[in-house]
């Protein structure tokens, strides 16, 4: 499905992958924006290490990182990547399909998804 679609997100090696579907399994969310009946898939990953988020930012072709609002009591600031584009939500969860494991069920959802928006 992916291969066809326009991307902005560079080619990613399986070392690539398979180290992102980590930090997506440990620090991110894959998860459905609801607007009526359309969903929209979204990957976000959230890390304090502003060195990840910017190298994520490189990896995902240039989404500019949010700095979070540290929560009350928090000690560190956090920041935020997402990839919300279609196109790149499907190239990028097919690409770290083979290595999820927490998310891989939330994976596959957004994938259908896309595809039935894609077949509609």
């Amino acid at each position: 499905m992916a291969a066809r679609l326009a991307r902005r997100i560079v080619d990613l090696s399986s070392d690539e992958a398979a180290y992102l579907a980590g930090i997506v399994d440990g620090e991110g969310s894959i998860y459905v924006r609801r607007r009526g009946e359309v969903g929209f898939p979204i990957v976000a990953i959230t890390n304090t290490s502003v060195e990840l988020i910017e190298y994520l930012s490189m990896r995902l072709k240039g989404r500019a990182p949010r700095t979070l609002t540290p929560a009350k009591g928090a000690t560190k600031r956090a920041y935020q990547i997402e990839v919300s584009a279609l196109n790149d939500v499907a190239y990028l969860l097919c690409a770290l399909l083979p290595w999820l494991i927490v998310k891989r069920d939330r994976a596959v959802e957004a994938l259908r998804i896309i595809q039935e928006r894609d077949d509609g």
